[in-house]
């Protein structure tokens, strides 16, 4: 859901520049970069590995503005180079698995086509 695009009807539903804990809203990119970052400053010299769960791209819900091809390969392009700068680049081994908001059309499942 893009939450940011309107002002809410109530303050506390407003969501903040890292997005609203506990909300229907998708957390910001800023968010995932700012984790990433917090990460490599305090935690890489101690992270073996990474297993990078996917998920990365809105979820389909904003009807007045769908989700796009390009939006979902942008974000996960963006999120697959903060990964490959931040851990990759280091020596640290990233195990990625695509979500089913990482594909198109939104909330297609490989396994549903090998079940099929």
């Amino acid at each position: 859901k893009s939450c940011h695009r309107k002002t809410p009807k109530k303050k506390e539903d407003e969501a903040g520049y890292f997005g609203s804990p506990y909300g229907e809203c998708d957390s910001p990119l800023r968010l995932t970069n700012f984790t990433l970052d917090f990460l490599e400053e305090h935690w890489a010299s101690e992270i073996d590995f990474v297993i990078w769960t996917g998920d990365n791209a809105r979820h389909d819900e904003d009807h007045q503005i769908p989700r796009t091809t390009a939006e979902i390969f942008d974000t996960n392009r963006r999120v697959a180079s903060k990964m490959h700068e931040i851990f990759s680049e280091r020596g640290i081994p990233v195990v990625p698995s695509l979500g089913n908001n990482d594909v198109w059309p939104h909330v297609t499942m490989i396994f549903c086509a090998w079940v099929m």
